[in-house]
């Protein structure tokens, strides 16, 4: 018992572990531009109005580029980008 639970361990930490660790750029949800969301403003997700971005209001994070419906949107997502990033890389949960 105790050596096949030792054994299921090491599969795990192996073979499953590095698959959840891999480079978050490689996991993002991007269009062939590296573009998330289809260019809509992650910003204005959590002000209840969602809206598209413009391309000429953007920032680049993490290997992504985020497009904003405003300068302001894109300053709010500026000073903290960890609270707008998107759960699961942006594919649908």
């Amino acid at each position: 018992m105790i050596k096949s639970l030792v054994f299921y361990i090491i599969v795990f930490n192996l073979i499953v572990a590095p698959v959840f660790s891999q480079n978050t750029a490689t996991q993002l949800n991007l269009d062939k531009e590296g573009v998330l969301l289809e260019g809509y403003d992650i910003v204005s997700y959590f002000i209840g109005s969602v809206a598209k971005g413009k391309s000429s209001i953007n920032v680049e994070y993490q290997g992504a580029f985020y497009w904003f419906s405003s300068v302001e949107n894109k300053e709010i997502f500026e000073k903290n980008p960890e609270k707008f990033v998107p759960a699961y890389g942006g594919w649908c949960a």
